[in-house]
């Protein structure tokens, strides 16, 4: 979608040094690791992944929400981790500084050697390496307090709780096997009506 010189991905690293031994964040969707098959989303669009091909497109500056969800990874805020791929978390602990490396994705041409399905070619930092406290400072100065949180009040406890038991059972399955069965049902629901 983004031009035949390839697709530009955003690839989240954490390290506990500035350093040296930064490993990557695993998404569920969006391409990283190159020896993954792209995955099958149709009619699904999971929004972080989503966001962070658009935001691939612009500078960092121009996406605050990037801020609010490193600063939630450092954090370790479990509603951010469920959006990411939680079985292949890089750290048993939240690293100390998460950065952003820019690439650009092209699949590999049929018949090529490797196995891989993605090649990736470093185009440079997307954003600088960043802490909780570098984060906090960045916040202050424009005035938002990213450690606390708004709940948004229930207005409906019955809605709030089919909509709490549905998500419990959704997160338990990939996104495209809720999609597909979903999808199942429908048509055989029409069949029978």
């Amino acid at each position: 979608m983004t031009g035949v010189g390839g697709r530009p991905e955003i690839i989240v690293e954490g390290s506990d040094s500035l350093n040296s031994g930064w490993k990557e964040y695993h998404f569920l969707y969006k391409p990283g690791n190159v020896s993954e098959s792209p995955k099958f989303i149709i009619p699904h669009q999971p929004r972080l992944d989503w966001q962070l091909w658009f935001a691939a497109l612009d500078d960092y500056r121009n996406n605050p929400w990037l801020m609010t969800f490193i600063y939630r990874l450092l954090t370790e805020e479990q509603e951010v981790l469920n959006l990411i791929d939680r079985k292949r978390l890089p750290f048993q602990k939240a690293p100390k500084y998460i950065r952003m490396q820019m690439y650009t994705y092209k699949y590999t041409q049929t018949g090529d050697s490797s196995k891989d399905y993605w090649q990736r070619t470093l185009k440079g930092e997307y954003m600088q390496a960043v802490s909780k406290e570098s984060i906090k400072e960045h916040f202050k100065t424009v005035n938002v307090d990213v450690t606390k949180r708004k709940p948004i009040p229930a207005t409906n406890a019955l809605l709030q709780e089919t909509l709490t038991t549905i998500r419990e059972y959704v997160t338990k399955l990939k996104g495209t096997t809720f999609v597909l069965s979903s999808l199942v049902t429908v048509i055989t629901l029409r069949q029978i009506m």
